[in-house]
């Protein structure tokens, strides 16, 4: 009878009836037209699930594209894949284009290797499957504690935003009471211009880029980071977003909206002056970054002043004075 001998990498030889080949489906691996021979390998590994997957991918990318290991393809590049979290564990996985299709565990072992130092290096913890329980006891101190800290670090947040400066530390201490801790990942946009919401981001770590313009006509106009804030107008005005920021890094941020912040303005009206005040010079700012420059910037300015205050008062249903 006929048949097709396979010699294996280890030493055997196998034997299949040719009638047996005709009714499978046969893979010829790393065949590709007008491409090299090489085939994709997959390498999984595990990390502490409180790490951020971007510092993960990036730390790992570099890693392996900057001195790849014998064999490894250098185009396509290698690159990492967060594939999930699992129990105890955050998941990735590793690929590569192998140039030797019949040395494959060498490389795979030294891409192992590769992933392990540089996770070292960075010092982001590698995971293995587990289970652990955690006791901590839940007393009222260590509950009163927390809340302690995380109100202090809220306060020294709103310390760095130029509208709430001007505020009493008891008044700072009820907004800080209001403030959603809110995370983005990097490329991930915040908000978009033309949006309706009323929210106020104040950035605690991170960078993030603000843009103006739709598609092609779409640019940069500045950049933000830790310590500053946007969203200022939606938030004391109600107006549609007037530019895009988008997350140039992973971004911490906390966010405050229209309901946090009515009744301070309710209670101390005398401070709605202050805050048009900072409103209008940021205004007149973006304005001129879209080109819109006129004569008079002083009277703009004051023009701009007094709009806001119209629009604040309104918003927030304050009296005039």
């Amino acid at each position: 009878w006929r048949y097709t001998a396979i010699e294996t990498r280890a030493w055997d030889t196998v034997i299949i009836p040719n009638g047996a080949l005709v009714k499978s489906q046969i893979t010829i691996i790393g065949r590709r037209q007008g491409a090299p021979v090489q085939t994709r390998r997959e390498i999984d590994f595990f990390v502490d699930f409180r790490t951020s997957p971007t510092d993960v991918i990036a730390t790992v990318e570099s890693s392996l594209r900057k001195d790849p290991v014998q064999r490894m393809a250098i185009d396509p590049p290698p690159h990492v894949l967060f594939m999930g979290i699992k129990d105890s564990y955050a998941q990735y996985t590793a690929r590569y284009w192998l140039t030797d299709l019949a040395v494959d565990d060498p490389p795979d072992s030294a891409t192992r290797v590769r992933i392990w130092f540089a996770l070292r290096r960075a010092n982001i913890p590698m995971a293995i499957p587990a289970s652990t329980v955690f006791l901590t006891p839940d007393t009222p101190e260590r509950a009163q504690r927390k809340t302690a800290e995380e109100t202090g670090r809220r306060i020294d947040a709103l310390a760095t935003v130029d509208l709430f400066r001007g505020l009493t530390d008891d008044v700072r201490r009820e907004i800080a009471d209001h403030l959603v801790f809110t995370p983005f990942a990097a490329g991930e946009a915040v908000c978009r211009e033309g949006d309706t919401d009323d929210g106020l981001y104040m950035i605690v770590k991170g960078d993030a880029i603000v843009r103006i313009g739709v598609a092609a006509e779409e640019r940069e106009v500045a950049r933000l980071t830790a310590g500053q804030f946007f969203g200022e107008m939606s938030l004391m005005t109600g107006e549609a977003r007037t530019a895009t920021v988008v997350a140039a890094t992973d971004l911490l941020c906390y966010r405050i909206d229209k309901p946090a912040f009515q009744s301070v303005l309710r209670d101390a009206p005398t401070i709605v002056d202050h805050v048009a005040e900072v409103l209008a010079q940021r205004r007149v700012a973006l304005s001129a970054a879209r080109d819109e420059r006129e004569e008079g910037g002083g009277t703009r300015h004051e023009t701009a002043k007094q709009d806001l205050l119209g629009r604040i008062r309104g918003f927030f249903r304050i009296p005039s004075a």
